[in-house]
């Protein structure tokens, strides 16, 4: 029953992150109160995604040393730009035509990060990883799917894989501590 449990908070509590930190599903949901909520809230991230472009600077991320282009931390666009990977990432750059690659760094943060730099504000960490708490783990196979379960405190995070596909729900909690105080995964289904 306490699996149970856990895993129901679990994809509660991810999905409840997951609409909290989008601000389209936001902005979807306050257009069913008054319209103009959600236009100004998506005028709002748009302009702080703009804000954060126009900001970048070359800097070096905190987790991979790599140079990277991301608005220096303190600016008031650091929460939209990346630490991880930047905002001219070049896979996705490579994907645009030469004519429209001005486009790739706003479509990479308006529609990829919706900020990304949050896991990175330290005062968050409590809510990822609680303090003089074991990582517990158990592992389950249904009809030949594989279903990993940890837990850390009152943070559960569910794995599953068949085959090729793959699903993680939750905080990432085997992720280092340098990779961000609330780093969160919401992928249910994925190929490897």
């Amino acid at each position: 029953m306490q699996v149970i449990t856990r895993i129901l908070w679990c994809v509660a509590t991810a999905t409840a992150y997951q609409i909290a930190t989008n601000p389209f599903l936001l902005a979807l949901i306050l257009c069913l109160w008054d319209w103009r909520a959600g236009a100004g809230l998506v005028a709002l991230y748009a302009g702080g995604c703009v804000g954060a472009v126009k900001t970048s600077k070359v800097t070096h991320s905190p987790l991979t040393g790599l140079p990277i282009i991301t608005p220096p931390r303190g600016s008031l666009f650091w929460l939209f730009g990346n630490d991880q990977d930047g905002l001219w990432v070049d896979w996705h750059r490579a994907k645009y035509s030469p004519r429209w690659r001005w486009l790739a760094p706003f479509m990479w943060t308006f529609w990829r990060n919706k900020l990304r730099n949050l896991p990175f504000v330290r005062c968050l960490e409590w809510l990822h990883i609680p303090p003089n708490t074991p990582e517990v783990w158990r592992y389950y196979k249904v009809r030949g799917v594989l279903i990993e379960l940890y837990w850390r405190g009152w943070m559960t995070e569910i794995k599953w894989s068949a085959g090729r596909f793959f699903g993680d729900i939750g905080p990432r909690l085997d992720q280092p501590v340098t990779w961000g105080a609330v780093s969160w995964a919401f992928r249910p289904f994925g190929r490897v």
